[in-house]
């Protein structure tokens, strides 16, 4: 067959189905279009950088998680990461410093990570309700809700493609019987298929290493792990479930972190005075009103005094001395403005 002639690979609906080269080359066109996110946020920056913050937190998000709905982990990695990249440039632009660099805003004894950790938590945890890609698990999710439709059998209802019983399991998997709280997954995951590969070892696997983590930096005992062919039964939102868990022993690690930080620890009592506080958690939580219209350098000082990361529009003058009456010594500038207020 003549090369024009040939298929390989068909696209519908933004799903790609067909040979590894041929959805590998549609992903590399929505991995190299991820900086769009950061471009999109400097244009609504333009109107206002406090709304630029809620797009870049939903806009980048439905087309995304269907792409990683559709395909497989190991397909969707480079993308996963390239978003991220994208995203961390823009809550850069949005918050005025870098408060997601891996590395962390600051070295030295008060942990360098806080401030990017405490982005990471929910708003109202007191957190920036930053929600990186790579930690969500859009497949994980789909996959779970889908597969008890495809198996039937629940309340009586027909399995969506009989054929596929071979792949998925029969209707009697949900029989009590058969034990289905730790075996559901059982004939899935024992198919050799490719996504029951996925499934099981970049998806289940990634959770429970992000909660055994999580548990673990909050020095919490880790439950016991339940069946592999059991994860997930009968369990709604498997994504919402899992990373509510991982936020909630997050905070406890941030709690223990903050009280036993040094006095000085600005970040950690800016955190310990106001994560509970539902009206200083508001400013990055929905869509700015009208009534609180901040302008970008308004909006920077806020978001950078709650955090106690340290304000940019101090750094110029870091160091400079302060004259006052006030004073019965010189005092000088520093980036938390401790001294001006």
């Amino acid at each position: 067959m003549p090369e024009e002639h040939r298929a390989y690979g068909a696209i519908g609906c933004w799903a790609v189905t067909g040979s590894d080269s041929f959805v590998m080359g549609f992903l590399l066109k929505e991995q190299a279009g991820a900086g769009k996110i950061a471009s999109t946020m400097a244009v609504s920056a333009g109107a206002s950088t406090q709304s630029a913050a809620t797009v870049t937190t939903t806009r980048s998000r439905a087309r995304l998680d269907f792409l990683l709905q559709t395909h497989l982990p190991t397909l969707t990695r480079g993308l996963t990461g390239a978003v991220d990249t994208a995203l961390r440039k823009a809550y850069t632009a949005a918050f005025g410093k870098s408060s997601l660099d891996p590395e962390g805003l600051f070295s030295g004894r008060h942990g360098p990570a806080f401030t990017r950790d405490l982005m990471g938590l929910k708003t109202c945890q007191g957190g920036g309700g930053v929600r990186l890609t790579s930690e969500r698990m859009p497949f994980l999710s789909c996959l779970l809700g889908a597969l008890p439709r495809m198996i039937g059998g629940q309340g009586g209802a027909r399995p969506l493609w009989p054929s596929l019983s071979e792949v998925t399991g029969t209707p009697t998997t949900f029989d009590k019987a058969n034990g289905p709280e730790k075996r559901w997954l059982e004939a899935f995951l024992g198919s050799g298929t490719r996504m029951a590969a996925g499934l099981q070892q970049a998806e289940i696997a990634r959770a429970r290493a992000l909660r055994d983590g999580a548990l673990s930096a909050a020095r919490a005992t880790a439950p016991a792990k339940s069946a592999l062919s059991g994860f997930g039964y009968r369990t709604s939102k498997v994504q919402r479930q899992v990373l509510e868990g991982v936020r909630g022993a997050r905070l406890t690690a941030l709690g223990n972190r903050a009280s036993n930080s040094p006095p000085d620890g600005q970040r950690c009592r800016a955190f310990e005075k106001g994560h509970s506080d539902r009206y200083s958690n508001s400013l990055l939580d929905g869509v700015p009103l009208s009534s609180t219209r901040l302008s970008t350098q308004e909006y920077h000082v806020a978001v950078q005094s709650g955090l106690g990361a340290g304000m940019t529009c101090f750094i110029p003058f870091t160091n400079y001395t302060i004259i006052s009456n006030a004073f019965t010594t010189d005092k000088r500038v520093d980036v938390y403005g401790n001294n001006f207020f």
